[in-house]
């Protein structure tokens, strides 16, 4: 089984931090070799097992089906905190398991977040008490619940009854959103709580910021679109394009239906529409985690989120895919008195990594909609604009094979987001700094 591991990771040929992989190794027990634990069998039996058996057994599978190069993103933020049997009883569970896997693509700190939970509830002492009768889950006050999750039912008289459940992956996720913010107003800070709850990393003080920078935006009367209007791809428009392009879909009506199914799954996976984010969307605060990069409240790129949200000349771009998830994302700077527009970079969520169709066509559409945004823009204004360049990202998430398929370009000037930096915010000045590429001009105007 270790022999296994090693060529998992030897698959990859990416720079990888091992030093969190190692983390995770120690937490699960693979250095473990004496202790035993009790599982039940296939036929629900007790049973006695190493625990660095179920940790190779769980590693083995985890480097075979997470990206060596993502696992710093996935396993930065947690701490060697050790061993929790009742972890490792979950995540040895299949289902668990898989559900955990499907969701490291939106939500990055899936894994360590269930892991902090199982060790809090692993430190709890006295667990005796009255439990409160709101709608919030709280902690457990027997033993027998130390493991389990509040929940809530309605009874026969209407009254909410609670419910003592066994953990699974959604009722994890349920209880660390709900207990997560306070100091809430308004219906506006509702929204943006709900919104920030379903991203399990972010805490009290990432609500906060995102309050104070919403307020910040309404205060400065920042308009939502730098052009005027609202620039948007209709998905119906998106098939018909891909549909255009690809001659045989109509063949498809005269095939079986199962395969007509399997088809269809494949052409949605390349169904993209370009988006212009408003500056009000509260999407915004949580755009990191769905396009797996750094703007996020707090660390290096929370600079960016902030500038593309508060100046005048900036706009978020986006690329949503066929359910309408927001899954690349760019920052469109306009210079109104030279003429001239710069793309920071195009980064994608990692689900897209070594996926060269649909990356080829997510730049295409995002460069479609930053050209939408421009020629919406020269309708009004005595200086258009007559080029647009784009930054390179050094994240692997980012397109920048095909940006670079264009001519680099000397680097014309733009903001610097250093100057909307804020404690916690990090250090990044932009990448549309290091190196641009022109990826359009006026004389090939397009719509």
């Amino acid at each position: 089984m270790t022999d296994q591991i090693y060529q998992n990771i030897k698959k990859s040929t990416s720079v990888v931090n091992l030093k969190d992989l190692f983390t995770l190794a120690r937490n699960v027990g693979i250095f473990d070799e004496e202790r035993m634990m009790t599982i039940k069998n296939g036929q629900g039996k007790d049973i006695q097992v190493h625990v660095n058996e179920l940790a190779f057994n769980f590693l083995q599978k985890f480097t075979k089906d997470v990206p060596m190069n993502a696992m710093h993103i996935y396993l930065s933020s947690m701490q060697a905190k050790g061993i929790n049997e009742e972890f490792i009883k979950f995540i040895s569970n299949k289902v668990n398991y898989d559900e955990i896997i499907s969701k490291l693509e939106t939500n990055d700190s899936i894994l360590t977040n269930i892991y902090n939970w199982f060790i809090e509830r692993g430190a709890l002492e006295n667990l005796t008490g009255i439990e409160r009768d709101d709608n919030l889950t709280n902690t457990p006050t027997s033993e027998k619940n130390r493991y389990k999750v509040r929940t809530y039912e309605a009874g026969e008289s209407g009254v909410d009854k609670t419910r003592w459940k066994a953990p699974t992956v959604e009722l994890i996720i349920k209880e660390l959103t709900d207990r997560k913010f306070f100091g809430i107003t308004t219906p506006r800070e509702r929204d943006i709580a709900e919104d920030l709850g379903q991203v399990t990393d972010y805490q009290q003080k990432h609500f906060e910021k995102a309050v104070e920078i919403d307020k910040e935006r309404e205060e400065r009367k920042v308009p939502d679109f730098i052009v005027g209007k609202h620039i948007g791809q209709k998905r119906t428009q998106a098939y018909m394009e891909y549909a255009e392009k690809t001659k045989d879909i109509k063949g498809q009506i005269l095939e079986e239906a199962g395969e007509i199914i399997n088809n269809q799954v494949d052409i949605s996976n390349k169904i993209f529409t370009y988006d212009t984010l408003a500056k009000s969307d509260i999407a915004n605060f949580s755009i990191g985690f769905m396009t797996s990069c750094c703007a996020r409240l707090y660390g290096a790129g929370a600079r960016a989120m902030r500038a593309s949200i508060l100046h005048k000349d900036m706009q978020p771009l986006v690329i949503r895919n066929d359910k309408d998830e927001i899954i690349a994302y760019s920052i469109l700077y306009i210079n109104r008195k030279e003429g001239y527009a710069v793309l920071n970079n195009i980064e994608v969520n990692r689900r897209y990594e070594g996926q060269e169709e649909q990356l080829k066509i997510i730049y295409e559409k995002m460069r479609r909609g930053a050209i939408e945004n421009i020629e919406e823009y020269n309708k009004t204004t005595k200086v258009p604009i007559t080029k647009l360049n784009c930054g390179i990202s050094p994240n692997w998430t980012a397109v920048n094979e095909y940006i670079k398929k264009n001519p680099q370009s000397s680097i014309l000037k733009a903001p610097n987001f250093d100057d909307f930096k804020y404690a916690g915010s990090g250090t990044w000045s932009g990448d549309w700094h290091k190196g641009q590429w022109t990826i359009w001009e006026d004389n090939e105007m397009e719509k």
